[in-house]
C-alpha cells in the first residue's frame, strides 16, 4: 500500500534540499571543533578544581582534628585547672598513636629476624608440596587479606606485612622455642592464595630442603601448618659453625656469573635478559661448582610445523584425541572449567582416564593419560629413546621458527621419563614457554604433555643490540645478591653460595639497558 500524495511529495523535496544543499564550511567545521575543545576544557577544569577542594576539606578536617586531639580538652572540661590541663594535654600527644596500633604478635630474637629475603631450592619447595607434614588445628581466626601488594623494598629493609605477622605467630604457637630457627622465605611464598613458607636455620643460616608453610583459608581464616621433611632425623646438627675458611664473595660471584645466558623472558611480549641459573651453586670453601641433579642442559634439533589445534566443544575434543593422537577414547565426555584451563575427561570402565586440556579461546594446553593405553608403542631402554619419541610428539605443534630445543631437564623414574623442553630462537631460549611431556618406558606412550601451543610463530625483538656476556658478568658481579646456605649432601650439610631468590624469578638484567629488573 502507498503513502498518501502529501507524504510522497514531502519526501521528493526532502531528498531534493539534501542533494541541493551545500556541506559545511571549512572553517565553520573548525569554530565548531574549537567550541568542543572549550567545552572539554572547561568540564576537566571544573572537575579538576571539586577534586582540588574535596582534598583541602579533607586536609583541614584532619589538621582540626589533630588539633583537637592535641589540646586534649571539650567543652565539658572548660573548668579544668590549670594543672589537670597539663596533665590532659600531656596524655593527649599519645591519643594518635591510640587510635590504630598493629598488634604485637611476637618477636623473634636477633639471630632469626629476616633482615634479608631468604630463598630456598626448587627441590625444596617441590619437596614441600609432596612430602610436607600436616599439623591440625581447630583455630578459627578472621578472614585473611590475601591481596596484599607484593613487596619491592630491598633485603636489609624489607617490612613483613600483615599475613606474614599472623603466619610468625601462628608458626610459634605452634612450634614454641623450635620456630626460632625459622624465617619467612619470600621467595616461595604465595600471598594472594594465603601461602607462607619458612625456611630452616642452622648456625643463622638457612639450611635448603628443610622448610615450613602456614596456609590461610581465604574463605574462613582457618590456619594450617605443613612441615617438610616430616621426620628431622637431625639432619643439619652436623653442619658447622665456621664460616671464617669461606672463599670471598666476591670470587664466588666470578664463579656464578658464568651461568648467566641470555634467554627471552616474559609471556605476551618476551624481552632480552641475562639471567642466572638457580640451580647453579659454588662451594664456598673450594670454590668449585656443585653438580646440577637436574641434569646437564643440552641442546636438541626439532623440525616445527607450527599447527594449532582448536577445541571447541566434547565432540572436537574426541575426534582429536583419536585422530590426532591416535588416543581410542569411549563414552561421553565430561567438561570442568577452572581459572587456567578447560578439561574434557573421558573416565572409561577399565579404569583409565583421558584428559584433554584447552584454554579459554579453545587452543591446545595438552593431554594426559591414566592407565593402561596400548597404542602400539615399543618398550625404550634409555633415556635418550624417550627423549627422540617426546621431540616426535612434540615437534608438530611447537612455533614453526623454532629450530632447537632445550633439554631443561630429564628425568627417569619409576618406568617413567619426564622432561621439560624451552624452544630456541635463533639459539636463545624463550624461558616462558616450557613445555613437558611423560613417556611411559615399559609401551613408548607419550601419556602426557602440556604447554603453550597458541603461537604458530614467535615474533621476538633482534639481539644485535644486546650488550655483550662479559658486560653482563661485570654487571653481575657488582649487583647480584648473594648469600650463604647449607645444601643438604648424602653426608653432611655443605656450605654453599648461591644467588639469593627474592621473588619466584630468577635474577636477571636488562640486556638491552644493563639495568637490573625487578
Amino acid at each position: 500500500m502507498g503513502l498518501p500524495d502529501e507524504e510522497d511529495q514531502l519526501i521528493s523535496k526532502l531528498r531534493q534540499i539534501k542533494q541541493e544543499a551545500k556541506p559545511p564550511r571549512p572553517e565553520w567545521k573548525q569554530i565548531g571543533k574549537e567550541r568542543l575543545i572549550r567545552q572539554a576544557r572547561t568540564v576537566r577544569w571544573k572537575r579538576r578544581i571539586t577534586h582540588v577542594s574535596a582534598y583541602v576539606g579533607t586536609i583541614g578536617a584532619a589538621a582540626l582534628m589533630g588539633i583537637w586531639l592535641s589540646s586534649g580538652q571539650v567543652a565539658e572540661q572548660a573548668n579544668l585547672s590549670e594543672s589537670q590541663a597539663s596533665s590532659a594535654q600531656e596524655k593527649s600527644e599519645f591519643l594518635p598513636a591510640a587510635l590504630y596500633q598493629e598488634p604485637e604478635l611476637g618477636k623473634l630474637p636477633p639471630s632469626v629476624v629476616p633482615t634479608e629475603q631468604p630463598a630456598v631450592s626448587k627441590e625444596a619447595a617441590a619437596g614441600a608440596e609432596s612430602a610436607r607434614r600436616n599439623v591440625p588445628t581447630d583455630q578459627a581466626e578472621p578472614v585473611a587479606n590475601v591481596d596484599s601488594e607484593p613487596q619491592t623494598t630491598t633485603r636489609a629493609e624489607r617490612i613483613m606485612t600483615p599475613l606474614e605477622k599472623r603466619a610468625q605467630h601462628f608458626l610459634q604457637e605452634k612450634l614454641g622455642e623450635e620456630s626460632n630457627y625459622y624465617e619467612i622465605d619470600p621467595g616461595h611464598s604465595r600471598e594472594t592464595e594465603g601461602y607462607i613458607a619458612f625456611r630452616k636455620l642452622v648456625h643463622g643460616i638457612p639450611l635448603q630442603q628443610h622448610s615450613a608453610a602456614v596456609e590461610v583459608n581465604p574463605h574462613t581464616g582457618k590456619m594450617s601448618l605443613l612441615l617438610y621433611p616430616i621426620e628431622e632425623n637431625g639432619v643439619g646438627t652436623t653442619a658447622s659453625s665456621e664460616q671464617s675458611s669461606v672463599i670471598d664473595k666476591t670470587k664466588a660471584a666470578q664463579e656464578l656469573a658464568s651461568g648467566l645466558r641470555l634467554v627471552y623472558a616474559g609471556k605476551d611480549r618476551p624481552v632480552l635478559q641475562y639471567m642466572s641459573d638457580p640451580q647453579l651453586v659454588i662451594d664456598a670453601k673450594t670454590g668449585k661448582r656443585l653438580a646440577n641433579s637436574q641434569g646437564e642442559k643440552r641442546v636438541a634439533p626439532i623440525k616445527t610445523e607450527g599447527k594449532r589445534l582448536i577445541i571447541t566443544d566434547a565432540d572436537k575434543a574426541e575426534d582429536v584425541m583419536k585422530r590426532e593422537f591416535g588416543i581410542p577414547v569411549s563414552g561421553k565426555a565430561f567438561m570442568t572449567i577452572d581459572e587456567k584451563a578447560i578439561s574434557f575427561i573421558w573416565q572409561m570402565s577399565d579404569k583409565r582416564e583421558a584428559r584433554l586440556k584447552t584454554a579459554d579461546d579453545g587452543s591446545f594446553v595438552g593431554y594426559s593419560l591414566d592407565g593402561s593405553f596400548e597404542l602400539g608403542g615399543k618398550p625404550l631402554s634409555s633415556l635418550q629413546q624417550a627423549q627422540d619419541a617426546a621431540l616426535v610428539r612434540l615437534a608438530k605443534y611447537l612455533p614453526s621458527d623454532v629450530e632447537e630445543v632445550l633439554v631443561e631437564k630429564a628425568l627417569q623414574e619409576r618406568g617413567q621419563a619426564t622432561f621439560t623442553f624451552v624452544p630456541l630462537y635463533q639459539g636463545v631460549p624463550v624461558v616462558d614457554y616450557p613445555y613437558f611431556v611423560a613417556v611411559d618406558m615399559d609401551s613408548g606412550t607419550v601419556t602426557a604433555i602440556q604447554g603453550d601451543f597458541s603461537r604458530g610463530s614467535f615474533a621476538l625483538p633482534s639481539q644485535d643490540n644486546a650488550i655483550s656476556l662479559d658486560e653482563a658478568k661485570e654487571q653481575f658481579v657488582k649487583k647480584a645478591p648473594l648469600e650463604l646456605v647449607y645444601l643438604n649432601s648424602q653426608s653432611d650439610p655443605v656450605l654453599v653460595y648461591q644467588v639469593r631468590l627474592d621473588s619466584r624469578k630468577p635474577w636477571a638484567i636488562d640486556a638491552l639497558t644493563g639495568k637490573t629488573t625487578e
